[in-house]
C-alpha cells in the first residue's frame, strides 16, 4: 500500500482531535490503524530523511489550523474547534483543501487560492500552485522539484564531459581528486600524454607525499570499460610501486571489471559516469550555485524565553 496523501488525513485528524489534544507524534498509532498502514508506510522518509507520515499529519493539522476546525491549547497540541465540530456534525465524507476553501481564514492563508503569488513568486512557478497531484505537502513538492532539478543537471554534467577533450577530462578528474581532499598541499598533478604508460595523474593521500593514487581517466560514450582495461591498469602501477589507483570512465564498466577490482590485491576505486556526475555535483566541481531558496520554520523557543 502507499502512504495516503496528506489530505486523506484531515478528517480522521478532525474526529480525533474532536475527542482528544492531538500532537503529531501521538497521531500516528490511530492513523495507522483507522487507514490501516503497514510498517513499510510508517517507514517512508523524504529526501530530507523526514518521516514522510509525521510531515503528512503535521501539514494536514496546520492547514486545519489555518481553517479554523482546530487550535492549538498548547505548544504542539491540537483541539477541535466549535467550528471543527460543527463541521464534523455535518457528516462530510472527506475533508480536503477544497473544504477548506469554504472558510475565509484559509482562504486568507493559502497562497493556492490567493490571485497573487506574493513576493516569493512561488505559485508562477509552479512549486504551489493546483496541480493534478493535491496528495503531496509543500515540503514533498519542493523536494520533488529539487530531485527534478538535480536529475537535469547531473544529465547536463555527463553531456558535458562527452565534449570536452580527452586531456581535458584528464585535467577534470585530477581537480575531483582535490576536491575530494586528496592532493594535500598541491600534491596533485596531470600527469597523461605520450608515454604515460596508462596513468594519468597522480595525488597524494598525506602532505609528505608518502602514500599516492594513480588515475585512469577514460572518456567514452558508448564502450564500456572490460576486465582486460583494469587489469592493464593494474600492471601500469606496478611499473611504479603503487598499490592504489583510481579509474574514471564517463561510460560503465563490465560485470568482470568490477570482478577484478574487486579481487584485486591492489586497492583500485572504479567510478562510473553516473557516480562521477554526482560526486561532480556533491562536491561542487564543474557547478556553480545558480539559486538559494531560504525556509525558514517559527522559532517557538524564541518566544517561550520572551515568557520567562
Amino acid at each position: 500500500m502507499t502512504l495516503p496523501g496528506f489530505q486523506t488525513f484531515m478528517l480522521p485528524l478532525l474526529r480525533l482531535a474532536s475527542k482528544e489534544d492531538v500532537s503529531t507524534k501521538s497521531a500516528v498509532a490511530p492513523m495507522a490503524e483507522e487507514l490501516r498502514l503497514t510498517p513499510d508506510d510508517l517507514a517512508e522518509t523524504l529526501p530530507s530523511g523526514q518521516s514522510k507520515i509525521l510531515n503528512r499529519i503535521n501539514w494536514a493539522l496546520f492547514y486545519m489550523f489555518k481553517a479554523g476546525l482546530v487550535e492549538r491549547p498548547s505548544r504542539g497540541h491540537y483541539r477541535a474547534t466549535a467550528e471543527g465540530q460543527e463541521a464534523l456534525a455535518g457528516g462530510p465524507g472527506h475533508i480536503d483543501r477544497k473544504f477548506l476553501r469554504g472558510y475565509e481564514r484559509f482562504n486568507a492563508f493559502d497562497p493556492e487560492t490567493r490571485t497573487e503569488a506574493g513576493p516569493s513568486g512561488l505559485a508562477t512557478h509552479g512549486l504551489l500552485d493546483d496541480s493534478p497531484d493535491e496528495s503531496v505537502t509543500p515540503d514533498e513538492r519542493l523536494a520533488e522539484a529539487q530531485a527534478a532539478l538535480e536529475s537535469a543537471l547531473l544529465s547536463d554534467i555527463r553531456e558535458q564531459l562527452l565534449r570536452i577533450s580527452p586531456t581535458a577530462f584528464e585535467r577534470l578528474i585530477v581537480e575531483l581528486m582535490k576536491g575530494l581532499n586528496y592532493g594535500a598541499r598541491g600534491l596533485a598533478r596531470h600527469v597523461g600524454g605520450p608515454g604515460d604508460g596508462g596513468l594519468d595523474g597522480l595525488v597524494t593521500e598525506d602532505i609528505l607525499g608518502l602514500d599516492s593514487i594513480y588515475i585512469q581517466a577514460k572518456r567514452y560514450t558508448d564502450s564500456t570499460v572490460a576486465r582486460k582495461e583494469i587489469q592493464a591498469f593494474a600492471g601500469a602501477m606496478d611499473g611504479h610501486s603503487v598499490t592504489k589507483g583510481v579509474f574514471v570512465t564517463t561510460s560503465t564498466f563490465s560485470k568482470n571489471a568490477v570482478g577484478y577490482a574487486d579481487r584485486s590485491p591492489k586497492h583500485l576505486r572504479l567510478i562510473d559516469g553516473e557516480e562521477l556526475a554526482r560526486l561532480m555535483h556533491e562536491h561542487g566541481i564543474g557547478v556553480r550555485v545558480h539559486k538559494k531558496v531560504e525556509i525558514k520554520r517559527l522559532d517557538l523557543d524564541f518566544f517561550d524565553d520572551l515568557e520567562e
